[in-house]
């Protein structure tokens, strides 16, 4: 089983209990995308979800994959995927009871990404 890298929380509320643990590759469902994660972002929500805010009203247990935003590339397609394949630049911000996007690879909905056609210059 091929290892990869990811962020949970297992406690509620400071900063310095964010815990890098390894994890399996998430597996691929027929709607879904393998998305090899690029950049992921920090939202003012991140900040509320981690000091325990929303605990109340999480069915999800604690030890969950931080944030939601994302962009990467496509590393695999579900069997039922038609608008994207294997390499494909994307961008997403998945379903939030879906767990967060603060590992090397995640799997998202098909419809919960889009084709990342913007070309920056340096």
């Amino acid at each position: 089983m091929i290892k990869i890298r990811a962020i949970q929380i297992h406690q509620y509320e400071a900063a310095d209990l964010l815990t890098v643990m390894e994890t399996a590759i998430p597996s691929l469902q027929n709607n879904e995308v393998l998305v090899a994660v690029h950049y992921s972002g920090v939202n003012p929500i991140d900040i509320k979800i981690r000091s325990g805010c929303h605990a109340a009203g999480s069915a999800k247990a604690i030890s969950v994959y931080t944030r939601l935003g994302i962009s990467g590339i496509v590393e695999q397609v579900g069997s039922s995927i038609t608008k994207f394949k294997k390499g494909d630049a994307v961008y997403s911000m998945p379903n939030f009871q879906q767990g967060g996007t603060y590992a090397q690879f995640i799997t998202i909905n098909e419809n919960e990404v889009a084709l990342n056609q913007t070309t920056w210059y340096v």
